[in-house]
């Protein structure tokens, strides 16, 4: 196991009327000019902006409200958006909405105080140590970025977009609302969409080379597992309350690092991704969907062990002794097979990116001079190029051995 130092602030409040504290958390933490973020029409369509507004008009606070974040969200709407906080006095930032609403508010608020280019915490890697409080109201359980301290965010220059994350504690929030009545108007695809993000997460730290980390296996496979079994129920009943509760909390834990203590995580296939959202504003779950079994695929062949206790664990598929790598093959089929039956693409036609493009997707990772993407299988040019082929080509019923 890993040396670590784990820390994380965020109190999560859970159930069915916990959207009704907010006013009172913020008021109690010293809010009293709130900017309340949010996406572009779903959190008003079904009145989620409103509902969060009366707690805070109940708690006698002043609030300000901005929308319009969209999904793979861009920097310009920070820098209106802190334009806005200095003109304004705002001292609390209220997130409303998923990934892309709670990442702009992270960056919001440690913008407000960031001396220089907010670019700079991205691309220079230059880390905030000081931002305004940040509260969380859940209404798209994929990314757990409401206990994280990353943020991704992409931006426009010299006619080229890119795509990347930031770390620091200061991004992460002071606490979480869970509410999963609030998600009750996700379609299952949209829900299905968000839980490859949350198994990505997962599998980050599950596919490491740190070894004495049997806990820490099990609370990533109980994850993974508990996906896989929760979200066909989404598909039959999409008011199945308990279902789509137990999803939240996957989503919290698969990126607050619980999860991965004590080992080195590998975001390789986060940064492919990253990618095919920069080419084509795909979904961020629907481009993980595409990559993570190529990306097993190809790493199979360095460590068959590791992906078949994948498959036997998750999957319940029996370990062959004599040869693991055909176990390993059966847990990526059955992976594969999953995607398929909640409706997610499998290869890049059904997410709209040309095979020509991978070319470019690589040219953007700058692997250059003997440069590497990842740990659990060190990646250069020629083996992104691989994985990415092995995404775009594939279809059903192809022989993967």
């Amino acid at each position: 196991m890993e040396s670590f130092d784990f820390f994380r602030r965020t109190r999560i409040i859970f159930g069915q009327s916990a959207d009704n504290e907010v006013g009172q958390i913020i008021k109690y933490q010293g809010g009293t000019r709130v900017l309340l973020l949010h996406g572009e029409k779903a959190a008003i369509k079904y009145g989620i902006v409103e509902r969060i507004g009366r707690t805070l008009d109940r708690s006698g606070l002043k609030y300000f409200s901005k929308g319009g974040i969209k999904s793979n969200p861009h920097i310009d709407k920070v820098y209106e958006c802190i334009e806005f906080c200095l003109s304004n006095s705002i001292n609390y930032i209220l997130a409303v909405g998923g990934g892309s609403v709670i990442d702009t508010a992270k960056i919001v608020a440690a913008g407000v105080f960031f001396d220089g280019d907010i670019w700079d915490m991205f691309e220079k890697h230059r880390e905030p140590y000081r931002s305004l409080p940040l509260g969380c109201v859940v209404t798209v359980p994929a990314s757990g970025t409401e206990c994280s301290n990353s943020s991704s965010l992409m931006r426009e220059k010299d006619g080229r977009r890119e795509k990347l994350i930031a770390y620091s504690n200061s991004f992460v929030p002071e606490f979480a609302i869970l509410n999963p009545d609030l998600t009750l108007s996700l379609s299952p695809r949209v829900t299905a969409s968000g839980c490859v993000d949350m198994i990505n997460h997962v599998l980050e730290g599950y596919f490491s080379n740190s070894t004495g980390v049997l806990l820490s296996d099990k609370l990533c496979e109980a994850v993974l597992s508990s996906i896989i079994e929760l979200l066909p129920q989404i598909y039959e009943d999409p008011n199945n309350i308990d279902a789509r509760a137990n999803l939240m909390l996957a989503a919290t834990l698969s990126h607050n690092d619980i999860c991965c203590m004590g080992r080195k995580s590998d975001n390789v296939i986060t940064k492919l991704a990253n990618q095919l959202v920069v080419e084509n504003d795909c979904p961020f779950g629907d481009a993980l969907a595409v990559l993570i079994p190529a990306w097993m695929e190809y790493v199979v062949q360095f460590n068959p062990l590791r992906i078949a206790q994948f498959s036997n664990r998750v999957f319940g598929i029996a370990i062959n002794f004599e040869d693991p790598k055909i176990t390993a093959y059966d847990g990526i089929k059955a992976l594969r097979a999953f995607f398929k039956n909640v409706k997610l693409p499998c290869n890049f036609v059904e997410l709209g990116i040309k095979t020509e493009a991978i070319a470019d997707i690589v040219n953007a990772l700058d692997l250059k001079e003997g440069k590497t993407l990842g740990s659990f299988v060190p990646l250069d040019a020629v083996a992104c190029e691989a994985i990415l082929s092995l995404a775009a080509n594939y279809c059903e019923g192809r022989d993967i051995f």
